[in-house]
């Protein structure tokens, strides 16, 4: 069995791990969620509360003894009951640097919370500009509630869950929310109004609860299967028989025991088939792209500016675009006319050699041959920024704006 220690300098050292690099930076991401898990547990057993590893943490634990070796967060699941409970001395038993979050008290997180460690940085690209926002790392806590069986009826609920979910983000974000949901501008201004008339009316806090109590309509008490519906609709991967998570066991994690489903078995199966067998190399790597995350930064001291103030950067300035996928088209098709955007460059051979506006694509490393840099200002149109961005900087540019793909700038 790997011997994994976080309270010590070794466990955050790059280390290949089942042919994964794992690099020093995802080892203190991990170091953080260790600790906030263990406290997790800590307050759920003075409590005896009913909680679990499960999702890609329960698959790492089987898997790897541990994380997977490309995973960036940690999942647990409770039981309705014992998730509220929990949620009734969240705010006493996490305090500073840990933070709880849950839609009582911070409507961003809708139906499930989050415990962060604030000294670090984790947030959604959607919440950058949102106000005063908990931002460090996170382990996620997930509600289960019942799956109702009958297909029409489950259905239905789906079609509520789903819409009273944009009207409370609409509710929480306006017209500033970032990701529309996959919908057009029109349609998302329908939810904001829908959502306003109705908070005038009844409150956001009513707002919420409709959204909560369609979520437990399943929670008959004879249930066979549960859910996280807070998380998604129709997310069949995990609906898990409950008689699975019955009757916990404790399994190995990271050197430590965590309780887990005795079904396990079952409940990998339902959303992996063949649990044990690694996806392709191109798919292993961090899944939160959407968010900045950075272990050694407090969020309250994160230059988020580089994310939010392209704007405010010389205008004179030529521009220089990093990555020439979508994110660049997105970038040209809204400012082509207001910038003078005079380099591509693009570490895909594919792309090099085309041209985008009349210009060249460029390698990267085309960069590292422009002599008089301070006539030009860097954007790295990716969400892969933080490899991106330390190329750069090896190549003179020390100074770069990220842009976002959809992401509302104001």
């Amino acid at each position: 069995m790997r011997e994994f220690d976080s309270k010590k300098a070794e466990f955050y050292l790059e280390e290949v791990i089942d042919g994964y690099k794992v690099s020093p930076k995802l080892k203190h991401i991990w170091g953080i969620q260790l600790d906030i898990l263990e406290r997790i547990s800590f307050v759920c057993n003075k409590y005896n509360l009913k909680w679990f590893i499960a999702h890609g943490t329960l698959l790492g634990a089987v898997r790897h003894g541990g994380y997977i070796p490309w995973d960036d967060d940690i999942d647990i699941n409770m039981p309705r009951e014992d998730f509220e409970k929990l949620m009734s001395v969240a705010q006493k038993e996490f305090m500073n640097p840990y933070y709880c979050q849950w839609d009582e008290w911070d409507p961003r997180f809708l139906g499930f919370a989050r415990v962060r460690y604030a000294n670090s940085t984790a947030l959604f690209y959607g919440d950058i500009s949102y106000g005063d926002v908990n931002g460090g790392i996170w382990v996620d806590i997930f509600p289960m509630d019942g799956v109702i069986e009958d297909e029409d009826e489950r259905a239905a609920q789906s079609e509520e869950l789903e819409h009273y979910r944009r009207l409370n983000y609409a509710d929480t974000y306006g017209d500033f929310y970032y990701a529309y949901y996959g919908i057009d501008d029109v349609s998302w201004t329908g939810y904001i109004e829908e959502a306003r008339a109705l908070t005038d009316k009844y409150g956001r806090k009513w707002l919420r609860q409709q959204f909560v109590d369609i979520c437990k309509r399943g929670n008959t008490g004879h249930e066979v299967r549960s859910a996280i519906h807070c998380l998604r609709t129709n997310y069949e991967c995990c609906y898990w028989f409950k008689e699975d998570y019955d009757e916990l066991i404790d399994i190995n994690f990271m050197g430590k025991k965590y309780p887990a489903p005795k079904g396990w078995e079952r409940c990998l199966k339902i959303k992996w088939k063949d649990y044990m067998q690694f996806p392709p190399v191109e798919q292993r790597g961090y899944k939160h792209l959407e968010h900045i995350i950075d272990p050694y930064i407090p969020y309250y001291e994160y230059p988020f500016e580089r994310f939010t103030s392209f704007h405010k950067f010389n205008m004179r300035r030529k521009l220089i675009l990093v990555c020439a996928g979508r994110a660049c088209d997105d970038f040209i098709e809204r400012y082509r006319n207001q910038y003078d955007i005079s380099i591509i460059v693009d570490n895909s051979t594919h792309l090099q050699g085309q041209k985008k506006m009349g210009i060249i694509i460029r390698p990267v490393e085309y960069l590292k041959d422009i002599i008089h840099k301070k006539e030009y200002q860097v954007i790295l149109c990716t969400s892969y920024y933080v490899e991106v961005q330390e190329q750069v900087k090896s190549y003179g540019f020390d100074e770069s704006y990220i842009y976002i793909k959809d992401r509302k700038y104001i």
